[in-house]
């Protein structure tokens, strides 16, 4: 009979432990998923830091242009993109505050 009480008891903590170990599984997966999504939300605004960077660069380069050529019409186009660039830099900026 000891060997049976005994065998009783092991299955007891072991039953206790399955299910610390399935409440820490449960736990882990919602962290798990939390951090997924934050990781999705990362790297999308880290996506547009970089759309804005090519359209900045294109609005220097064309400006920088419009000083050798002396044609006004790269100006333009060239402002066109800082503008855009700026906008989507300033948009991806106010969405990593709220990150």
């Amino acid at each position: 009979m000891p060997l049976k009480t005994e065998l009783l008891a092991k299955k007891a903590i072991y039953e206790q432990e399955i299910a610390q170990y399935k409440q820490e599984e449960i736990t882990l997966t919602a962290k798990a998923q939390e951090a997924e999504q934050r990781h999705l939300l990362t790297k999308e605004i880290s996506t547009n830091f970089g759309n804005a960077l090519i359209f900045l660069q294109i609005g220097i380069l064309l400006s920088s242009l419009t000083t050798l050529s002396k044609i006004k019409y790269y100006w333009y186009i060239g402002s066109i993109s800082g503008i855009i660039g700026f906008s989507i830099f300033i948009t991806s900026y106010y969405r990593n505050l709220t990150m």
